[in-house]
């Protein structure tokens, strides 16, 4: 099975989905950055991504708030100001990989944070414990 997407259906969907694109040119990129040990080495990486991770356990409702607020504020912005703040992104995962991946380790914990209460709670319901 051959997969083929025309020039239309490649631009439709880099339309669309353009945060998702750089930001995942962003995580390759800080991967290639931390695995070369350009500035800094996997260990730091780690480092900043496990206590990312607590972070977000632990602190997950303010953590989620100001991710909604950044990102929805970044939605809100027009092409230009998404490949300006992909941009930054991927600058970030190239010189500072720590950092970028600590911000998705805090990510990690949130969601980890939420899957696990709606899996404490009874009939997984929607709802999850630290909510506000």
């Amino acid at each position: 099975m051959v997969f083929y997407m025309d020039k239309n259906q490649i631009t439709q969907f880099s339309r669309k989905h353009l945060t998702e694109l750089l930001i995942a040119i962003a995580l390759i990129a800080g991967a290639f950055s931390t695995w070369m040990h350009y500035w800094s080495g996997p260990s730091l990486t780690i480092w900043f991504f496990t206590i990312g991770s607590i972070l977000g356990i632990f602190l997950s409702t303010p953590i989620e708030k100001g991710m909604k607020w950044f990102y929805g504020l970044a939605a809100k912005q027009g092409n230009t100001m998404q490949i300006v703040w992909g941009a930054i992104h991927i600058v970030v995962g190239i010189v500072l990989p720590f950092v970028l991946f600590g911000l998705f380790g805090m990510l990690a914990g949130t969601a980890y944070h939420y899957f696990a209460g709606r899996a404490m709670t009874s009939g997984g319901s929607s709802k999850h414990r630290g909510a506000a």
